[in-house]
């Protein structure tokens, strides 16, 4: 009988899993809601959690925070979500992460990520916002 844990590696090693993170202010300011939030974070480590998103805030621990992450896991795809703003392509670029995802599509913003060869999955809510991203060879 495989117990909750064997079975969420299990599916790991065969299906991509993407970790959203949504931080709360708290995590910032409070050390035992964070250094909880890393026993949690090593735990899923363990049994093979590969690809994480943090969502970015404008809050200016967020960049520590998910320096953090990068430093103790090295290994991990990174990358933030929510990016809104060029400010938050310019903190994923500092920190090094992987990849963003767009909160939605925003034309201006996908060729700053271009221009800065940095890859930004746009977010789309509708066909129109479809099309233009396909007419900008975005890879969809």
């Amino acid at each position: 009988m495989h117990n909750k844990e064997d079975s969420f590696s299990e599916y790991l090693k065969i299906e991509s899993f993407f970790l959203l993170i949504k931080p709360e202010d708290n995590i910032y300011s409070n050390t035992s809601i964070r250094n909880s939030f890393f026993e949690e974070l090593e735990n899923l480590v363990k049994l093979g959690l590969k690809n994480i998103e943090i969502s970015w805030s404008n809050n200016e621990n967020w960049f520590d925070f998910v320096s953090d992450i990068k430093i103790k896991y090295p290994r991990i795809n990174l990358g933030s979500a929510s990016i809104v703003n060029k400010q938050s392509i310019e903190d994923s670029l500092k920190i090094g992460l992987n990849f963003s995802m767009m909160k939605f599509w925003d034309k201006d913003l996908f060729n700053y990520a271009q221009s800065k060869n940095y890859l930004l999955i746009p977010g789309i809510n509708n066909l129109k916002d479809l099309k233009e991203a396909i007419d900008l060879n975005c890879n969809i």
